[in-house]
């Protein structure tokens, strides 16, 4: 079949699409307003951050490069400096990497099959088992790279430098978003080194490499002229390189099997199609020029999942193009095989009914929930609902010059309460491991908190928000009870109850309250 389709019957399959990513904008458009998850509250405080015209790794600590940060800013300085705008712009990148995934595909299948990819994405990227509703820098990188793929793909045989050149660029762009996203640069790579057209192969190369460097050199130059390259070298090369240090095979099983279990359980029909279209892309066609873009991006997805083999939900987004590209594939070799698929209606039928079929699960999981329920479906036993009013009461008794310090890993709560951190710490956990660094840390945030003398300090008891290793050094948990019972008062107090209710205290109810369980948040105000 041509991957072409004639221009004159192409509306029912553009509509199609259409139809696809309407439902899909439905679909988050409720949830728009969910709580914030920890990774989230980091960018988004860091985004305020810099647009109060604080450098990165200045105030904060990260180990993530800070592409995703800007586009959190950004976003927020469109549409304000809520979770809401946040989650507009995920909504417009998976809209844009659904629109590029088509685009894509067409270049090697047919309309049809290429509306089964991108409407197989757009179902894919809802999924609470990959953290589908959750602003993840796979989210944002992900268009940097499908547009690079296609820039490469559709001009690597022609003599328009501007298009490898532009690809450079997305590419860059995409590793400055997410440092996992690097292991794409080998798909350009490899779509033009095996490109028909030789005889500029290295020139385009050449101008490829110079192209993908220069956002990361403009990153590094930002660094310097900010005074915070040593800080930033350090949290984002030197000590990632320790936290990508992989695990033992047990425990690396152990966070597969914890991943892959609520993948699968959240959109079991999609993850079975996913798994059978990739073993096929990947051993029954690795090599032919139609599959070679979607099997480059399927081996560089899963090298990219690897890291440390902590294998996080939302590492998978990564697969997703790949995946739905995949399934593209083998609907088309089924459209074009297949004498009961000679009529374009026909096609058109069961490409509506396969996209269709991919967002059963989700109009399952998630129409006709709130987002705050949404919020317990896909984290379970974490705080993110509670951060929301524990940062809103935050908010309105903290002055603009106060400081708060969370005793825990959730920086939603500096997010939601518009305050600045009494340390550039924002997580608990690297301090809670086994390590060399650990003590150091811990030591560098008691000083910070005991110089800043902080108006407000969260202490959080949830357990996933500390994740306490054995033989860890455990000096700033003993120290925190005597700091805070010397200078500061309970003046509130938030929990979960094993039925979901959540219970808030403040004032002198909240000072004679002990919590019942391990799944509370205290506030002390400084005396």
């Amino acid at each position: 079949m041509e991957a072409n389709s004639d221009r004159g019957t192409r509306w029912p399959t553009v509509c199609l699409l259409a139809a696809a990513i309407l439902v899909s904008v439905a679909i988050r458009w409720p949830l728009l307003g969910m709580p914030l998850e920890r990774d989230e509250g980091e960018y988004a405080y860091a985004a305020q951050q810099l647009l109060e015209g604080v450098a990165p790794y200045r105030s904060f600590y990260t180990m993530k490069w800070p592409g995703c940060s800007l586009i959190y800013a950004l976003a927020m300085w469109l549409g304000g400096p809520t979770g809401a705008a946040i989650h507009l712009a995920l909504l417009a990148a998976t809209v844009v990497s659904t629109l590029l995934v088509y685009a894509l595909a067409r270049l090697s299948m047919s309309d049809e099959a290429a509306v089964v990819a991108a409407g197989t994405l757009a179902a894919m990227s809802l999924s609470p088992g990959v953290l589908g509703l959750a602003a993840q820098t796979e989210a944002f990188a992900l268009p940097f790279v499908l547009a690079g793929t296609l820039l490469v793909a559709k001009y690597r045989d022609t003599t328009t430098w501007w298009a490898i050149v532009s690809a450079g660029l997305c590419f860059g762009a995409a590793a400055a978003v997410k440092q996992h996203a690097a292991v794409f640069l080998m798909v350009p790579y490899v779509l033009l080194w095996t490109a028909p057209e030789r005889a500029a192969r290295w020139r385009r190369l050449a101008m490829f490499t110079v192209a993908a460097t220069m956002p990361l050199a403009g990153l590094m130059v930002w660094m310097w002229a900010s005074d915070t390259f040593d800080s930033f070298w350090f949290w984002t090369v030197r000590y990632s390189m320790l936290y990508a240090m992989p695990a033992d095979w047990p425990t690396a099983a152990e966070n597969l099997l914890r991943s892959l279990v609520p993948i699968v359980r959240f959109a079991p029909l999609l993850s079975l199609a996913s798994g059978v279209a990739l073993v096929w892309l990947l051993f029954g066609a690795p090599f032919h020029p139609r599959t070679r873009p979607a099997a480059a991006l399927a081996v560089c997805a899963m090298i990219a999942i690897l890291p440390g083999f902590h294998f996080r939900r939302h590492y998978f987004v990564f697969l997703l193009p790949p995946a739905a590209m995949a399934i593209g594939h083998l609907a088309d070799r089924a459209f074009s095989s297949r004498a009961f698929f000679r009529s374009r209606h026909l096609r058109q039928a069961a490409t509506a009914f396969v996209v269709a079929l991919g967002f059963v699960a989700p109009i399952y999981w998630l129409v006709g929930r709130t987002p705050e329920e949404v919020c317990r479906l896909e984290y379970g036993p974490n705080p993110f609902v509670e951060a929301v009013v524990v940062g809103q009461y935050l908010q309105r008794h903290a002055s603009p010059s106060d400081t708060v310090a969370v005793m825990g890993s959730e920086p939603q709560i500096y997010f939601y309460s518009r305050a600045q951190s009494a340390s550039p710490y924002l997580y608990m956990y690297e301090m809670m491991k086994r390590h060399d660094c650990a003590p150091q840390m811990q030591r560098e945030l008691i000083h910070d908190i005991e110089q800043s003398q902080p108006e407000f300090i969260v202490m959080v008891g949830y357990l996933t928000s500390w994740l306490l290793q054995p033989g860890a050094d455990t000096t700033l948990l003993r120290w925190i009870p005597h700091y805070t019972a010397a200078y500061y008062q309970k003046v509130g107090h938030v929990e979960c109850r094993e039925s979901g209710e959540i219970v808030a205290c403040w004032g002198a109810r909240a000072s004679a309250l002990q919590p019942s369980s391990r799944r509370y948040m205290t506030i002390y105000r400084r005396r």
